[in-house]
Protein backbone atom coordinates (compact mmCIF):
# COMPACT_ATOMS: atom_id res chain seq x y z
CA UNK A 1 0.00 0.00 0.00
CA UNK A 2 1.28 3.35 -0.55
CA UNK A 3 0.68 5.50 1.74
CA UNK A 4 3.25 8.84 0.32
CA UNK A 5 0.37 9.14 -2.08
CA UNK A 6 -1.48 12.50 -2.15
CA UNK A 7 -5.19 12.18 -0.88
CA UNK A 8 -7.43 13.89 -2.29
CA UNK A 9 -10.91 14.94 -0.17
CA UNK A 10 -14.41 17.41 -0.75
CA UNK A 11 -15.21 20.26 1.40
CA UNK A 12 -16.56 23.77 1.78
CA UNK A 13 -17.80 22.62 -2.26
CA UNK A 14 -14.38 21.92 -3.99
CA UNK A 15 -12.14 18.35 -4.41
CA UNK A 16 -9.11 19.46 -2.75
CA UNK A 17 -5.73 17.95 -1.51
CA UNK A 18 -5.68 16.61 2.04
CA UNK A 19 -3.70 19.36 3.11
CA UNK A 20 -6.51 22.02 1.94
CA UNK A 21 -9.35 19.92 3.59
CA UNK A 22 -10.97 22.04 6.19
CA UNK A 23 -13.89 22.71 8.15
CA UNK A 24 -14.71 26.44 9.14
CA UNK A 25 -16.21 26.33 12.43
CA UNK A 26 -17.83 29.42 11.48
CA UNK A 27 -19.98 27.35 9.25
CA UNK A 28 -20.29 24.67 11.11
CA UNK A 29 -20.84 25.63 14.79
CA UNK A 30 -23.53 23.07 15.31
CA UNK A 31 -21.21 20.17 14.27
CA UNK A 32 -18.11 21.63 16.08
CA UNK A 33 -19.41 22.60 19.13
CA UNK A 34 -22.86 20.62 19.94
CA UNK A 35 -21.25 17.22 18.21
CA UNK A 36 -24.18 17.70 15.61
CA UNK A 37 -21.87 15.56 13.19
CA UNK A 38 -22.79 11.90 11.36
CA UNK A 39 -20.49 10.20 9.46
CA UNK A 40 -20.02 6.36 7.94
CA UNK A 41 -16.82 5.00 6.77
CA UNK A 42 -16.56 3.40 3.26
CA UNK A 43 -13.67 1.41 1.48
CA UNK A 44 -13.05 2.24 -1.90
CA UNK A 45 -10.95 0.67 -5.38
CA UNK A 46 -10.82 2.88 -8.33
CA UNK A 47 -14.33 3.87 -9.22
CA UNK A 48 -15.26 1.30 -7.18
CA UNK A 49 -17.54 2.26 -3.56
CA UNK A 50 -18.47 -0.86 -1.43
CA UNK A 51 -22.06 -0.60 -0.89
CA UNK A 52 -21.66 3.27 -0.95
CA UNK A 53 -25.89 3.57 -1.46
CA UNK A 54 -26.03 1.92 1.91
CA UNK A 55 -23.24 3.99 3.20
CA UNK A 56 -25.51 7.01 2.09
CA UNK A 57 -28.85 6.28 3.27
CA UNK A 58 -26.92 5.38 6.93
CA UNK A 59 -25.79 9.10 7.26
CA UNK A 60 -28.95 10.72 5.35
CA UNK A 61 -31.41 9.37 7.99
CA UNK A 62 -29.11 10.00 10.46
CA UNK A 63 -28.95 13.37 9.90
CA UNK A 64 -32.65 13.92 9.61
CA UNK A 65 -32.99 11.50 13.41
CA UNK A 66 -30.99 14.63 14.80
CA UNK A 67 -33.17 17.27 13.10
CA UNK A 68 -30.64 18.12 10.24
CA UNK A 69 -31.22 18.52 6.55
CA UNK A 70 -28.68 17.60 3.79
CA UNK A 71 -27.54 20.48 1.63
CA UNK A 72 -27.59 18.30 -1.31
CA UNK A 73 -29.39 15.38 -2.76
CA UNK A 74 -28.16 12.06 -2.18
CA UNK A 75 -27.09 12.01 -5.94
CA UNK A 76 -25.45 14.40 -5.64
CA UNK A 77 -23.64 13.01 -2.88
CA UNK A 78 -22.75 9.80 -5.61
CA UNK A 79 -21.33 12.40 -7.86
CA UNK A 80 -19.22 13.90 -5.33
CA UNK A 81 -17.69 10.45 -4.51
CA UNK A 82 -16.83 9.88 -7.87
CA UNK A 83 -15.57 12.68 -8.74
CA UNK A 84 -12.91 12.62 -5.19
CA UNK A 85 -12.04 9.05 -6.85
CA UNK A 86 -11.26 10.56 -10.16
CA UNK A 87 -8.71 12.73 -8.06
CA UNK A 88 -6.49 10.09 -6.43
CA UNK A 89 -3.54 9.51 -7.01
CA UNK A 90 -3.18 5.83 -5.85
CA UNK A 91 -4.94 2.40 -7.11
CA UNK A 92 -4.68 1.20 -3.60
CA UNK A 93 -7.40 0.55 -1.39
CA UNK A 94 -8.53 4.03 0.49
CA UNK A 95 -11.16 4.81 3.04
CA UNK A 96 -13.60 7.51 2.77
CA UNK A 97 -15.32 8.54 5.54
CA UNK A 98 -18.75 10.40 4.33
CA UNK A 99 -20.02 12.96 6.83
CA UNK A 100 -22.67 15.88 7.28
CA UNK A 101 -22.05 18.20 9.63
CA UNK A 102 -25.01 21.08 11.28
CA UNK A 103 -23.90 24.46 10.36
CA UNK A 104 -26.94 26.48 12.56
CA UNK A 105 -29.98 25.80 14.05
CA UNK A 106 -30.90 28.97 11.88
CA UNK A 107 -29.93 27.90 8.82
CA UNK A 108 -33.30 26.73 7.31
CA UNK A 109 -37.05 26.77 7.80
CA UNK A 110 -37.08 23.63 7.94
CA UNK A 111 -34.29 22.39 10.50
CA UNK A 112 -30.70 22.94 10.63
CA UNK A 113 -28.43 22.96 7.51
CA UNK A 114 -26.12 19.61 7.21
CA UNK A 115 -23.09 20.19 5.06
CA UNK A 116 -21.82 16.92 3.18
CA UNK A 117 -18.01 16.58 3.16
CA UNK A 118 -15.82 13.70 2.02
CA UNK A 119 -12.48 12.57 3.37
CA UNK A 120 -9.92 10.29 2.30
CA UNK A 121 -6.84 8.34 3.75
CA UNK A 122 -4.70 5.54 3.38
CA UNK A 123 -6.47 2.39 4.52
CA UNK A 124 -5.48 0.93 7.94
CA UNK A 125 -3.44 -2.41 7.84
CA UNK A 126 -4.68 -5.09 10.42
CA UNK A 127 -2.16 -8.17 10.70
CA UNK A 128 -2.53 -11.03 8.62
CA UNK A 129 -2.09 -12.54 12.42
CA UNK A 130 -5.78 -11.48 13.56
CA UNK A 131 -7.65 -12.87 11.04
CA UNK A 132 -5.68 -16.20 10.71
CA UNK A 133 -5.86 -16.30 15.47
CA UNK A 134 -8.46 -13.86 15.74
CA UNK A 135 -8.90 -10.90 18.02
CA UNK A 136 -9.49 -10.80 22.36
CA UNK A 137 -12.07 -8.71 23.32
CA UNK A 138 -13.06 -7.38 26.98
CA UNK A 139 -15.93 -6.83 27.99
CA UNK A 140 -16.59 -3.57 29.08
CA UNK A 141 -20.11 -1.94 30.53
CA UNK A 142 -21.38 0.81 28.66
CA UNK A 143 -24.32 1.58 25.89
CA UNK A 144 -24.02 4.35 23.80
CA UNK A 145 -26.52 6.86 23.54
CA UNK A 146 -28.46 7.19 20.36
CA UNK A 147 -27.05 3.80 19.56
CA UNK A 148 -28.69 3.60 15.91
CA UNK A 149 -27.07 6.84 14.85
CA UNK A 150 -23.18 6.97 14.28
CA UNK A 151 -21.71 10.38 15.62
CA UNK A 152 -18.13 11.37 15.66
CA UNK A 153 -18.12 10.92 19.36
CA UNK A 154 -15.68 8.54 19.92
CA UNK A 155 -14.90 9.63 23.55
CA UNK A 156 -16.60 6.45 25.15
CA UNK A 157 -14.24 3.82 22.90
CA UNK A 158 -10.74 6.00 23.55
CA UNK A 159 -11.45 5.65 27.41
CA UNK A 160 -12.72 1.92 27.19
CA UNK A 161 -9.37 0.85 25.50
CA UNK A 162 -7.56 2.72 27.85
CA UNK A 163 -8.96 0.36 31.05
CA UNK A 164 -8.95 -3.00 29.05
CA UNK A 165 -6.53 -5.37 30.45
CA UNK A 166 -3.00 -5.64 28.51
CA UNK A 167 -3.31 -7.76 25.66
CA UNK A 168 -6.96 -7.35 24.88
CA UNK A 169 -7.55 -5.84 21.37
CA UNK A 170 -11.03 -3.92 21.51
CA UNK A 171 -14.01 -3.65 24.10
CA UNK A 172 -17.13 -5.05 23.71
CA UNK A 173 -19.57 -3.10 24.98
CA UNK A 174 -22.42 -4.84 26.75
CA UNK A 175 -25.30 -3.21 29.48
CA UNK A 176 -24.16 -1.82 32.79
CA UNK A 177 -25.30 -2.82 36.16
CA UNK A 178 -26.27 -6.62 36.91
CA UNK A 179 -27.00 -9.15 34.41
CA UNK A 180 -24.95 -7.52 31.47
CA UNK A 181 -26.24 -8.24 27.96
CA UNK A 182 -23.94 -8.25 25.09
CA UNK A 183 -24.45 -5.25 22.68
CA UNK A 184 -21.61 -4.20 20.19
CA UNK A 185 -18.44 -3.23 19.83
CA UNK A 186 -16.46 -0.10 20.09
CA UNK A 187 -16.13 0.24 16.11
CA UNK A 188 -18.15 -3.07 15.61
CA UNK A 189 -20.99 -5.42 15.85
CA UNK A 190 -20.42 -8.74 17.13
CA UNK A 191 -21.89 -12.56 15.74
CA UNK A 192 -22.02 -15.70 17.59
CA UNK A 193 -22.17 -19.06 16.28
CA UNK A 194 -23.87 -22.20 17.83
CA UNK A 195 -25.99 -25.41 16.51
CA UNK A 196 -28.47 -23.15 15.29
CA UNK A 197 -26.31 -20.96 13.14
CA UNK A 198 -25.78 -17.35 13.32
CA UNK A 199 -26.65 -15.73 16.65
CA UNK A 200 -26.43 -11.34 17.30
CA UNK A 201 -27.95 -9.17 19.48
CA UNK A 202 -31.26 -7.43 18.48
CA UNK A 203 -31.32 -4.17 16.19
CA UNK A 204 -33.46 -2.89 19.14
CA UNK A 205 -31.87 1.03 19.36
CA UNK A 206 -29.57 -0.12 21.70
CA UNK A 207 -26.86 -1.20 18.64
CA UNK A 208 -25.96 0.45 15.72
CA UNK A 209 -26.93 -2.10 12.66
CA UNK A 210 -23.91 -1.77 10.47
CA UNK A 211 -23.53 -2.37 6.36
CA UNK A 212 -20.97 -5.49 7.00
CA UNK A 213 -23.16 -7.72 9.78
CA UNK A 214 -26.16 -6.61 6.71
CA UNK A 215 -23.98 -8.37 4.63
CA UNK A 216 -23.17 -11.15 6.60
CA UNK A 217 -27.03 -11.45 7.06
CA UNK A 218 -27.49 -12.24 3.25
CA UNK A 219 -24.32 -14.34 2.72
CA UNK A 220 -25.88 -16.29 5.42
CA UNK A 221 -28.90 -16.93 3.47
CA UNK A 222 -27.27 -17.65 0.62
CA UNK A 223 -25.15 -20.35 1.94
CA UNK A 224 -27.87 -21.93 4.49
CA UNK A 225 -26.65 -20.83 7.40
CA UNK A 226 -28.96 -20.10 10.05
CA UNK A 227 -29.33 -16.70 11.40
CA UNK A 228 -31.16 -14.61 14.47
CA UNK A 229 -31.38 -11.93 16.71
CA UNK A 230 -31.27 -12.89 20.21
CA UNK A 231 -30.28 -11.29 23.51
CA UNK A 232 -27.33 -12.71 24.35
CA UNK A 233 -26.61 -12.02 28.19
CA UNK A 234 -22.45 -12.41 28.44
CA UNK A 235 -22.63 -15.08 30.92
CA UNK A 236 -24.18 -17.59 28.77
CA UNK A 237 -21.51 -16.62 25.65
CA UNK A 238 -19.54 -19.76 26.81
CA UNK A 239 -21.98 -22.24 25.10
CA UNK A 240 -21.37 -20.77 21.43
CA UNK A 241 -18.77 -22.27 19.90
CA UNK A 242 -17.00 -19.32 17.72
CA UNK A 243 -17.64 -15.62 17.42
CA UNK A 244 -16.72 -12.75 14.88
CA UNK A 245 -16.50 -8.93 14.48
CA UNK A 246 -17.96 -7.15 11.36
CA UNK A 247 -17.01 -4.27 10.72
CA UNK A 248 -16.52 -1.96 7.15
CA UNK A 249 -12.87 -1.82 7.50
CA UNK A 250 -11.88 -5.08 9.17
CA UNK A 251 -14.49 -7.13 7.33
CA UNK A 252 -14.79 -10.29 8.98
CA UNK A 253 -12.36 -10.67 11.58
CA UNK A 254 -12.69 -14.30 13.67
CA UNK A 255 -12.56 -13.29 17.98
CA UNK A 256 -10.69 -16.34 19.53
CA UNK A 257 -11.46 -14.82 23.28
CA UNK A 258 -13.76 -12.50 25.40
CA UNK A 259 -12.43 -11.79 28.48
CA UNK A 260 -11.76 -15.29 30.00
CA UNK A 261 -14.08 -17.74 27.27
CA UNK A 262 -12.27 -19.19 24.19
CA UNK A 263 -13.80 -19.77 20.57
CA UNK A 264 -13.05 -21.41 17.89
CA UNK A 265 -11.19 -20.16 15.13
CA UNK A 266 -9.15 -21.60 11.77
CA UNK A 267 -9.99 -24.42 9.11
CA UNK A 268 -13.59 -25.70 8.90
CA UNK A 269 -15.50 -23.07 10.89
CA UNK A 270 -18.54 -21.33 9.85
CA UNK A 271 -16.25 -18.10 10.60
CA UNK A 272 -14.04 -18.78 7.93
CA UNK A 273 -16.52 -20.02 5.49
CA UNK A 274 -18.16 -16.27 6.11
CA UNK A 275 -14.91 -14.67 5.53
CA UNK A 276 -14.50 -16.78 1.99
CA UNK A 277 -17.98 -16.15 0.96
CA UNK A 278 -17.79 -12.14 1.81
CA UNK A 279 -14.42 -12.23 0.05
CA UNK A 280 -16.35 -13.32 -2.94
CA UNK A 281 -18.89 -10.60 -2.65
CA UNK A 282 -16.17 -7.45 -2.10
CA UNK A 283 -14.79 -9.12 -5.59
CA UNK A 284 -18.02 -9.29 -7.01
CA UNK A 285 -19.35 -5.64 -6.49
CA UNK A 286 -15.43 -3.83 -7.07
CA UNK A 287 -13.57 -6.32 -8.90
CA UNK A 288 -11.13 -6.36 -6.21
CA UNK A 289 -9.88 -9.40 -4.22
CA UNK A 290 -9.14 -9.06 -0.67
CA UNK A 291 -5.88 -10.30 0.69
CA UNK A 292 -7.09 -10.15 4.24
CA UNK A 293 -9.69 -12.76 3.79
CA UNK A 294 -10.10 -16.35 2.99
CA UNK A 295 -6.93 -18.04 4.90
CA UNK A 296 -8.69 -21.04 5.85
CA UNK A 297 -10.85 -21.92 3.07
CA UNK A 298 -11.50 -21.89 -0.59
CA UNK A 299 -13.30 -19.22 -2.68
CA UNK A 300 -17.23 -19.34 -2.44
CA UNK A 301 -18.86 -18.27 -5.27
CA UNK A 302 -21.55 -15.47 -4.56
CA UNK A 303 -25.35 -15.80 -6.01
CA UNK A 304 -26.27 -12.89 -7.53
CA UNK A 305 -29.92 -14.46 -7.66
CA UNK A 306 -30.13 -15.09 -3.84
Amino acid sequence: MNHKSQYWSYANGRVVPNADCAIHIQNDAMGTMRGMRVFSTAVAVGSAVFRLTSHLDRIIVAAKQLGMQPNITKTQMQAIVQEVLAAQETADMIMLRLILSGQSAESTATGMRAEFYVYVSAMPHYPDALYRDGVWLGSYPHQRELASVKLTNYVAAYMARQRLPQGVDSPLYVTPGLNPEVLEGDTYNSIFVDESGLVTPPADGRILVGITRQCVAKLAEQLGIGYREAIIPLDTIHQYSECFMTTSLRFLMPVRQIDETPFSVGHGTTTARLQSAFKALFHAETGYALSQLGFHSELVPFNHGG
